[in-house]
């Protein structure tokens, strides 16, 4: 990410699938792994129509 991230600020990453799937929602799985001192969390995306996925931070 290009911009700095802040506590407690919504961030939404926007990934595109280089290709189609007959069925995103079931093929394809899509996460962050967040991690810092004492702390790590995966944050699982969603498909969101198309070729497009996105995974949503706070």
């Amino acid at each position: 990410m290009s911009s700095p991230l802040h506590p407690w600020e919504k961030v939404e990453i926007t990934l595109t699938a280089e290709r189609d799937y007959d069925n995103p929602y079931t093929e394809v799985e899509v996460w962050v792994d967040l991690k810092g001192p004492g702390f790590e969390k995966r944050v699982y995306g969603f498909w969101d129509g198309g070729r497009t996925f996105r995974v949503r931070l706070v």
